[in-house]
């Protein structure tokens, strides 16, 4: 047994012994501590207790990760549950530990939230939906409930899902992958209930099936979140008062809509005040609204707290859009004063006559001694002072310099002489521009 290994490993071995005795189902910890810490436990104890199997299952979990770097006070990358609440919800954490094996690192950043946050909108929104769709139905007794072949197609779906399910949860309670099976389902129930002949029954299956997993998995509390139990009962009580109330809004929409073409009301204030009824008011009643035109059943029951969350991730996205938008305005108008000025600048800069270029423009006019009938010069001082003729490239190459100057003088007086005032308006425009 030798001199032994540092001593903080018999604290487990002892506090495990006393609580639990010589044997027990399972033992778990990081995947840090599998050597040395639980070899030692393992020695220590089944020495203590002489046994061969102090501990049935062992089990490693993996790392939270902080922008892909293992949580650590020593890298200040450390976070609490209570901090992590403050920016998640609850719900949300458990998602993010669903969507990766127990055995593998998890990484917390704000991309893998983005995931997490758009996972449960879609899953909140099948429910709703889904809802809508079963409350807006006629009884299963008035309707006809013989099933075609999509409607098999889908019952056969939804059979080898559970199946899936299960098998993801006996492979080492594989989370991502039985999330994944119920993401297909959402989907395709998500498919079902917009055609016109769904089977109430096999949606109600489909719902129950997903609500049932997600509840052992604690997306939902024990009782269903939602109203699923004892929630039923208040539902039917407001039901009718929410109807009536979601068909006036509609109304006042479908009247909104109409107006909007004769310019008879102040649009912008009305449907701002009917996205108030359905983002504030209705939600601090727990009423998740979704505006769906001639439907005034699509509304569903929810906790307030989501509905809050949920609208004020929407209104920071608003915000963020508008000031990208505003950016975007700033970057236009900085722009568009600089093309401004550049073309007043044009029209300074080629304002004299080509014939005249090289008398008053020119870097070298001080040099040119004689021109031809363009206003090309022929002759120059040379270095000794004496006059000289230019021939050859000299003479093309000056022919080259005046040609493009007199393209863009031609264009700036077309424009001239179009609106004689163009120059004029320009210069009042630029001048607006730099005030707003």
């Amino acid at each position: 047994w030798g001199e032994g290994r540092p001593g903080w490993h018999i604290e487990c071995s002892a506090m495990s012994g006393q609580l639990l005795g010589n044997n027990f189902d399972i033992h778990g910890g990081g995947v840090d501590l599998q050597f040395p810490h639980h070899d030692n436990e393992i020695a220590q104890s089944e020495a203590f207790f002489d046994t061969h199997q102090w501990v049935n299952y062992w089990m490693h979990a993996g790392h939270l990760h902080v922008k892909g770097k293992k949580m650590s006070k020593s890298l200040k990358n450390f976070t609490t549950i209570r901090a992590a609440l403050t920016t998640s919800s609850a719900t949300q954490l458990r998602l993010m530990f669903l969507l990766a094996k127990w055995d593998s690192e998890i990484n917390f950043d704000e991309n893998s939230l983005k995931e997490v946050r758009s996972r449960e909108s879609a899953i909140r929104s099948f429910f709703a939906d889904a809802k809508a769709a079963l409350r807006n139905r006629k009884p299963p007794s008035e309707e006809d409930q013989k099933w075609d072949a999509e409607d098999i197609k889908l019952n056969t779906f939804l059979i080898q899902v559970k199946s899936k399910v299960h098998q993801a949860l006996c492979d080492n309670l594989n989370w991502p992958e039985a999330m994944q099976q119920i993401a297909y389902l959402i989907t395709e129930g998500n498919k079902y209930y917009r055609t016109k002949g769904f089977k109430t029954f096999l949606l109600a299956e489909i719902v129950a099936y997903v609500r049932r997993m997600l509840t052992i998995f604690g997306f939902f509390d024990a009782d269903g979140e939602e109203g699923s139990s004892g929630g039923g009962s208040k539902e039917e009580t407001v039901t009718p008062f929410v109807n009536a109330l979601v068909g006036f809004r509609n109304k006042i929409r479908d009247a909104l809509a109409d107006a909007k073409k004769s310019g008879a009301v102040d649009n912008k204030v009305l449907f701002a005040l009917c996205d108030s009824l359905r983002d504030e008011t209705l939600a601090s009643l727990g009423v998740r609204l979704k505006d769906d035109k001639g439907n005034d059943q699509n509304w569903s029951l929810t906790d307030p707290a989501i509905l809050k969350a949920e609208a004020e991730a929407r209104a920071q996205e608003q915000k963020e859009r508008e000031k990208k938008k505003a950016e975007i305005a700033a970057k236009k108008r900085l722009n568009k004063i600089a093309t401004m000025e550049k073309e007043i600048k044009m029209f300074e800069d080629y304002k004299t006559d080509p014939k005249d270029y090289f008398k008053v423009i020119h870097q070298d006019k001080d040099k040119f001694t004689q021109f031809n009938e363009k206003g090309i010069p022929t002759h120059r001082k040379g270095e000794d002072g004496k006059e000289e003729e230019i021939v050859g490239r000299p003479l093309k190459n000056l022919g080259k310099v005046l040609t493009k100057y007199e393209k863009v003088f031609k264009k700036c007086a077309t424009k001239i002489q179009k609106d004689p005032k163009y120059l004029e308006k320009l210069a009042a425009d630029l001048a607006k521009l730099k005030s707003s």
